[in-house]
């Protein structure tokens, strides 16, 4: 097995700082650029499993390695999606039917909290979704709530984490959309994948993603 010698991705962005740098007059920024780096990195695993008939279930911070690669501009490493445990082989069907809600509750589509649903690689996207919330405020979604069956319900009903008024118009549409209450109208990671690159280069030109 390979060596992931920097930890996982949620201790760096909340111990290290790995996104985030504190200006001159105090106030916390988020690297951009590091951020869509990170982010594609999942993305791109995820495109791949999915492409395999595999749906992972389990997507967060703590679950994704983090490994120095050389050839990585600043020795940024490289971001490799974990812990496989929930991982599941779709039937032919693409999908298969929904027996339980292991997994991280913060980060469950809808669909995962009711038994008998049909699962779909759309369970990851909306992981991903509140990913991208993780990442972007380097806070756990729903900090400060008990995370039992009220926060279920909640979720259930439409609860969503709320970004703060500095994200990037286009960084929060997609994480909207990949947590989309409704299966069809979350994009499938192709479309995440050229989203995100599209974004990254628009960051990289100087506009605003």
């Amino acid at each position: 097995m390979e060596r992931c010698d920097r930890g996982n991705l949620a201790d760096a962005v909340r111990a290290e700082g790995l996104l985030h740098r504190r200006g001159p007059d105090g106030v916390l920024r988020v690297s951009m650029g590091l951020l869509y780096t990170v982010l594609l990195d999942v993305a791109a695993a995820l495109r791949y499993m999915h492409s395999m008939g595999l749906v992972h279930l389990d997507v967060k911070a703590s679950n994704v390695l983090l490994q120095t690669t050389a050839g990585r501009p600043g020795g940024f490493p490289v971001a490799k999606l974990g812990d496989l445990g929930l991982v599941k082989l779709l039937g032919d069907s693409g999908s298969l039917v929904n027996r339980s809600t292991s997994g991280t509750l913060t980060h469950l589509a809808p669909e995962r909290l009711q038994a008998g649903s049909l699962i779909t690689p759309a369970a990851d996207t909306y992981s991903f979704g509140v990913l991208m919330y993780e990442l972007y405020t380097g806070r756990q979604p729903y900090s400060g709530q008990d995370q039992g069956m009220e926060l279920m319900r909640a979720v259930f009903n439409g609860l969503r984490p709320v970004f703060p008024d500095s994200t990037p118009p286009g960084y929060r549409a997609l994480a909207e959309c990949c947590w989309s209450r409704h299966i069809s109208a979350r994009p499938c990671f192709e479309e995440v994948v050229g989203r995100l690159q599209d974004q990254y280069i628009s960051c990289r030109q100087g506009r605003l993603a």
